[in-house]
């Protein structure tokens, strides 16, 4: 039951979780971006950065990491990042069901051999690499593209993919930016068959205004696939570049933020409260070099 979880999941949906605890998971950022991911249009207006980040998902059972940057040259911009994510401990009883009538089933009186359980891991790994330009006055223009690896126990996969970005500034204080990920829908190749992703799109709208000595930001974000329809939110406050506090709010779970910044560093840590799951906790570290 379990491995057929693990294979009728998105192709992908392990790279949602981000590069950055600020953005966390499922808080796309793609109107106002916080790294060069979440919208490939975003490289080329944000300030040159290296990161680091570390996510303990539900209670323990996965592990998440990204390790990345931006580089800068006039009005383009390149990003990188390297993905891993990792979950342990995972069992296959398969081979472990004491089947005394021999049907294949958990019949009463049946049950599970323990010391026939087997333990196994699952990883999936990414290399994403962004460029931007601007192509207007207030709009920059974007592509990024993916390789992925997955380790699936019983079989590997892999798959190349292409996603494509749009940002745009109405005014200095309010901005539009819109996504469309695995244009091209590539498929997933494994040993045995074959995954396609689904074509994702993404709208989002970002504003921020100055409330006393706090700079506050809101985003909303749209974004439906094959399967899936969905909104994020998210509200943000910064007090003289110095302190941050955010929460985030999805169909499943609640993300309240805090950061802490002294140039030339920024720590943000986040905490994930799903309305199924143990929580998750996030944080990334961010060094920028000027």
């Amino acid at each position: 039951m379990l491995l057929l979880l693990v294979f009728s999941l998105y192709p992908d949906n392990f790279l949602d979780i981000g590069v950055k605890s600020c953005s966390g998971p499922g808080q796309f950022a793609v109107a106002l971006p916080v790294d060069g991911y979440q919208n490939p249009a975003a490289s080329s207006i944000l300030a040159p950065e290296f990161s680091f980040y570390g996510v303990s998902l539900f209670g323990g059972m996965e592990f998440y990491g990204a390790l990345g940057g931006i580089l800068k040259r006039g009005s383009q911009g390149v990003s990188f990042y390297l993905i891993r994510f990792y979950s342990s401990d995972i069992p296959d009883t398969r081979n472990a069901l004491n089947d005394r009538n021999g049907n294949g089933q958990l019949d009463p009186g049946e049950g599970i051999i323990s010391d026939s359980i087997k333990y196994f891991s699952i990883t999936d790994n990414a290399v994403v690499i962004n460029y931007s330009q601007k192509i207007f006055k207030n709009t920059t223009f974007g592509i990024s593209t993916k390789g992925i690896y997955r380790d699936l126990y019983v079989t590997t996969g892999y798959r190349l993919g292409l996603d494509a970005g749009l940002h745009h500034s109405l005014t200095p204080d309010f901005s539009l930016g819109f996504v469309i990920k695995d244009i091209f829908s590539t498929p997933e190749y494994f040993s045995d068959n074959k995954i396609y992703a689904g074509r994702r799109y993404i709208f989002g709208f970002g504003g921020k205004r100055k409330i006393y000595k706090w700079l506050t930001s809101y985003e909303g974000d749209f974004f439906f696939d094959n399967n899936t329809i969905g909104e994020t939110f998210k509200i943000s406050s910064k007090y003289k570049d110095f302190l941050g506090l955010s929460l985030g709010l999805s169909n499943d779970f609640i993300l309240l933020g805090a950061g802490f910044m002294h140039r030339p560093f920024r720590v943000d840590y986040t905490l994930n409260l799903h309305t199924d799951l143990p929580v998750s906790n996030l944080i990334s570290i961010t060094y920028f070099p000027k």
